[in-house]
């Protein structure tokens, strides 16, 4: 019974060993699902089918390929919403009804789950790459829209006073001295975009 012991010891105090064993109930239960019950092999497929389908995409490069090309997507969706973000975010500081209407947007489009425009969005974009881009655009805009507006709004006083004393234009003040605090902020908030709310 020594042997049981260690296991028992092993389980509680190392957790690659209690995280093995309920993935291998987890895959004993998936297994013991699709043998006992008359579920389609579309919608739960066996394990075995799961792990040839895995290696015979692994060995062929399929899976590299098709992982390079969503990970290439979820990239451009970012640049695009770090974009779009920061042309708003500077355009409602220069104009306070641009600053209303990107106030309004957020306030109504934050915290609607990407899956809630699913529809619409496949009737505009259909089902592809465009499609696919504007739930990621959605997921992370207006994260990244609200961290850089709070940035510029709460902007250390040094900031402003610095632009007030130096003759230059609201543009030029905008760029060297209230845009570099929230720019620092950017890419935490792209962090943060894929686990809001509005993500999912």
């Amino acid at each position: 019974m020594r042997w049981m012991q260690l296991l028992k010891k092993a389980f509680y105090e190392k957790r690659w060993c209690s995280r093995l064993f309920f993935f291998i109930l987890l895959l004993a239960v998936w297994e013991g699902v699709t043998a006992l019950t008359n579920i389609s092999p579309l919608l739960l497929p066996p394990v075995e089918q799961v792990a040839v389908a895995f290696f015979d995409g692994m060995v062929s490069g399929t899976l590299f390929l098709q992982t390079i090309f969503s990970l290439a997507i979820i990239a451009l969706g970012f640049s695009i919403s770090i974009v779009i973000a920061l042309v708003l975010s500077i355009a409602s500081r220069l104009s306070p009804f641009i600053e209303r209407m990107t106030d309004t947007l957020t306030a109504m489009a934050h915290p609607l789950p990407g899956m809630a425009l699913l529809p619409l969005i496949v009737i505009w974009f259909g089902t592809g790459t465009p499609a696919v881009l504007m739930v990621i655009v959605h997921a992370c805009l207006w994260s990244l829209l609200l961290s850089l507006e709070s940035g510029m709004k709460h902007a250390p006083a040094l900031y402003t006073d610095l632009g007030a004393v130096f003759p230059c234009q609201k543009s030029a003040s905008l760029s060297k001295f209230c845009f570099p605090p929230p720019w620092r902020i950017c890419f935490p908030a792209c962090a943060w975009a894929g686990h809001d709310p509005g993500a999912r």
